[in-house]
């Protein structure tokens, strides 16, 4: 992403944000990636944001989804106003080994 603060990993945390699994970015205390939904919404939108917080200020960057993991594509700065930079990011899976 642009914004080098939203690039990382992220873990899920066990945290569940709209039904679906949340992650919290490893490096630092600040990056978590959700799923919300407003209550007059019917879609729902996965953001990259600051913290887990209902206020835009907050937000990176989001992509409108229902589903339960993040896209990888289509996401897009959250408000055009602000000094979040582009590119948006690319979210990928990271392969997890279980020994």
């Amino acid at each position: 992403a642009g914004l080098d603060a939203a690039n990382g990993v992220y873990i899920a945390d066990g945290g569940f944000s709209d039904g679906a699994p949340s992650f919290q970015r490893n490096s630092t205390a600040e990056g978590v990636l959700f799923r919300y939904r407003m209550p007059n919404w019917r879609v729902s939108y996965w953001y990259i944001s600051r913290l887990i917080s209902h206020k835009s200020s907050n937000d990176w960057y989001r992509v409108m989804s229902n589903d339960d993991k993040p896209p990888q594509v289509g996401w897009e700065v959250v408000r055009s106003d602000t000094a979040v930079p582009t590119p948006a990011p690319v979210v990928l899976p990271w392969p997890r080994t279980v020994e």
